[in-house]
C-alpha cells in the first residue's frame, strides 16, 4: 500500500483517513476534489497525495499544475489544453498527475472543456481539484469526482474536546469535596458551553455563506440538513468525551459497579433529551453534575 506522507496539520484528518483507505482498496477515482476552509490546506493535500502515486518528490515529469492567472485570477482556455496534452503524452513513472488549484476559478468555457477531459480520463491518471469554494465550481464536475473535505476547524474542535476531557478527568480524580473544586467544575460545565455553542455559531455563519454564494445551486433546506448534522456530531462527540473521562476515573478507582453504571446512564439519558429540543445549557450541566454525582 502506498504511504501518503501528510504535513502535518493533516494527519489523522478524517479525510485524510478515509482517502488512505480508498486507495488501499484500490477505490480512488480519477477524478478528485479536495474541499479546506483554506486553499492552501487543499493544495498540499493535493501535493501530498500525488507525491505518493507517482512515488516521487515534486515537481516532476508526470505531475502538472495549474492555477488561476491574469488579473481576473481565472483559469482559461489555454491551461485546459496543455493539461490535455499533457495527459495525453506517455510518463515516466506509470502514472500522471494533474492538479488543478482553485477550480472555482475556472471560467465558463475552460470548465467545459475540461469536463470532457474528466469524462474520459487516460488510463493511469489522476486530476485532483482543489477549492475553497466547491459551491462555486461546476456542478457537473463535482458529480464526477470523489470529493474529500480536509476540515482544519474539525481538526481543532477535535483537539478541544480532548483538552476538555483531560481537565474534567483530572479535576474528577482529585474528588469535588471543597468549594475549589466545585468551582472548578463549573468552569468546566461553562467550557463544555461554550464549546457547543460556538459550534453552532460556525455551522450558522458557514450555511450563510453557502446561501450567498453565486455559484450554489443546492437546495437550502439540503444546507440546512448537513449543518444540523454536523451539530449533532459535535454534540455526540462531546458527551462521547464526558463519557471517556467517567469510565478512565472509575478504571483508576474503582468502586461498586452502580456507580459507573449511574455516571453512564445520566450522560445518556441527558444525550437522548437533547433531541427534543433540551435547553443545551442545562443538558451540559445536568449530564457533567450527574457523572461527579456518581464518581466523585
Amino acid at each position: 500500500m502506498l504511504k501518503i506522507n501528510w504535513p502535518e496539520p493533516l494527519k489523522n484528518n478524517h479525510a485524510a483517513r478515509a482517502l488512505e483507505s480508498s486507495l488501499g482498496q484500490n477505490r480512488l477515482g480519477h477524478g478528485l476534489l479536495f474541499v479546506a476552509d483554506d486553499s492552501l490546506v487543499a493544495d498540499e493535500a493535493a501535493k501530498a497525495l500525488a507525491s505518493a502515486l507517482l512515488k516521487s518528490n515534486l515537481p516532476c515529469a508526470d505531475y502538472l499544475r495549474v492555477e488561476p492567472t491574469n488579473k481576473q485570477r481565472q483559469i482559461g482556455v489555454d491551461p485546459m489544453r496543455e493539461l490535455r496534452e499533457f495527459l495525453q503524452k506517455g510518463s515516466f513513472s506509470g502514472v500522471k498527475v494533474a492538479h488543478i488549484s482553485q477550480a472555482d476559478r475556472l471560467s465558463t468555457t475552460s470548465a467545459n472543456l475540461f469536463l470532457k477531459i474528466l469524462e474520459e480520463p487516460p488510463a493511469d491518471s489522476y486530476v485532483i481539484m482543489t477549492t475553497s469554494e466547491p459551491y462555486a465550481v461546476l456542478p457537473t464536475l463535482v458529480s464526477r469526482s470523489m470529493r474529500f473535505r480536509f476540515s482544519q476547524a474539525e481538526s481543532a474542535r477535535e483537539e478541544s474536546i480532548e483538552r476538555w476531557r483531560e481537565e474534567f478527568q483530572q479535576a474528577l480524580m482529585t474528588g469535588v469535596g471543597n468549594a475549589s473544586s466545585l468551582m472548578n467544575i463549573y468552569a468546566l460545565i461553562n467550557n463544555a458551553y461554550a464549546l457547543l455553542m460556538s459550534q453552532e455559531d460556525a455551522a450558522e455563519r458557514a450555511a450563510s455563506k453557502a446561501a450567498k454564494d453565486d455559484g450554489d445551486d443546492t437546495p437550502k433546506e439540503v444546507l440546512e440538513a448537513m449543518e444540523v448534522a454536523r451539530q449533532k456530531a459535535y454534540k455526540k462527540a462531546l458527551f462521547s468525551a464526558l463519557e471517556a473521562a467517567a469510565l478512565e476515573v472509575y478504571k483508576a478507582h474503582p468502586k461498586e459497579s452502580f456507580h459507573l453504571t449511574a455516571a453512564l446512564k445520566s450522560v445518556e439519558r441527558v444525550y437522548r433529551l437533547l433531541d427534543f429540543n433540551l435547553n443545551t445549557a442545562a443538558a451540559v450541566e445536568s449530564a457533567v453534575g450527574g457523572v461527579v454525582q456518581a464518581l466523585g
